[in-house]
């Protein structure tokens, strides 16, 4: 899904990544674990085009969809908080004004456009019935419910929310484009102990790829099956849990600490 080659970047003289690679695939769901500083989130802005790299590419396979969820984002609109979630379903609403034009011409056209009404009707309808149109309502009010948004009047306007508010919003959306991959910066700094709950188990399920940076680790425990961890500039790829990626860290740890020990042993017997 995403291939990141030699990948370099730096502030003023401070390099941030240093010919970093990175392989994401399809249904991976990754967390990205590392020290404050180490750039984590520069990464994320890489990947999604906000920042260009010094050098190496960031390839993403032809068609492929995400979208990214910054700690800082930003929504100045007018627009309330219903429309914007209901806009990500616009085209379909569309087709369904077309749908119901066609079957109200079936009560006053002609006998010889009958046929050809019906046709474009029914043709709409199951274009609607197999992308879930009509479980659209219960798919929204589950993330509004599910994230808490349901405690804001719907009707008001994306200006007027708060910071986290704001991030709630922009979060159900994203989770209702339902794209290839998502890339989520510390999603549940805004977020109750009941509302990261149900964002954990939806992530759970998630039927296709993300990629995540926090430090909740019990969030990072039941979300990941794949840890990366940033240190130096690069990435080390742990194909586990993130309770496999602890286990793996204190048993390299562990070999540091033996080396040393047999080192020092050596030392003094040799002195």
């Amino acid at each position: 899904m995403l291939e990141v080659s030699n990948l370099s970047f730096k502030y003023t003289d401070k390099p941030i990544l240093v010919n970093a690679t990175f392989r994401l695939f399809n249904h991976d769901h990754a967390v990205i674990v590392g020290p404050n500083g180490v750039g984590k989130s520069t990464f994320l802005n890489l990947i999604c085009k906000n920042l260009l790299p010094d050098s190496g590419s960031i390839e993403w396979l032809p068609n492929t969809t995400y979208a990214y969820l910054d700690q800082h984002i930003k929504i100045n609109s007018n627009k309330t908080i219903s429309e914007y979630l209901y806009e990500v379903f616009a085209d379909l609403y569309e087709k369904e004004e077309k749908m119901n034009y066609y079957y109200e011409m079936l009560g006053t056209c002609t006998p010889n456009e009958f046929d050809k009404y019906l046709s474009r009707a029914t043709q709409i309808q199951d274009e609607l019935e197999e992308k879930n149109f009509y479980r659209l309502k219960s798919e929204i009010g589950n993330i509004v419910n599910g994230l808490g948004i349901s405690n804001i009047d719907l009707q008001t306007p994306l200006s007027k929310l708060s910071g986290g508010q704001r991030a709630k919003v922009f979060l159900g959306k994203l989770l209702l484009e339902e794209c290839d991959c998502i890339l989520l910066d510390e999603p549940t700094n805004f977020l109750d102990v009941k509302h990261i709950e149900w964002l954990t188990k939806y992530l759970q399920s998630y039927p296709k790829s993300f990629v995540v940076i926090t430090h909740d680790y019990e969030f990072a425990k039941n979300i990941a099956n794949v840890v990366f961890e940033l240190k130096n500039g690069s990435f080390e790829r742990y194909n586990g849990d993130f309770s496999f990626y602890e286990k793996e860290k204190i048993i390299l740890w562990f070999g540091i600490c033996s080396s040393f020990y047999i080192f020092c042993r050596c030392r003094r017997d040799r002195g």
